[in-house]
């Protein structure tokens, strides 16, 4: 069975967009960033621990070419998802984002 992960990545005040990203490619280095990242906001945090994940998280929904981290740079941009998400097993959301 295919399981998901949901990350809602908001760019505040202007855009919120979903990630429906494929538990199969989640390796454990990838979880604990996600997990750090949650409720963190660039720009908006007290936790170096979260802005750091949540840069990570802005490295991979973005290019490539702009990613202050490669090994991160676009990794997660092929997962943007519009529309309801049905007949799919979520296991995992996680919401952080960017506050500009």
């Amino acid at each position: 069975m295919n399981t998901f992960t949901v990350v809602v990545w908001e760019e505040i005040p202007e855009n919120t967009t979903l990630y429906l990203i494929p538990n199969e490619i989640i390796n454990n280095n990838i979880r604990d960033v996600l997990r750090m990242a949650h409720g963190h906001f660039v720009n908006q945090t007290d936790s170096e621990e979260g802005e750091y994940a949540a840069l990570k998280l802005s490295d991979a929904f973005g290019e490539k070419e702009s990613a202050s981290d490669p090994e991160w740079g676009g990794k997660f941009k092929e997962y943007k998802f519009d529309g309801a998400i049905e007949n799919k097993t979520v296991t995992h959301i996680y919401v952080s984002g960017f506050l500009m």
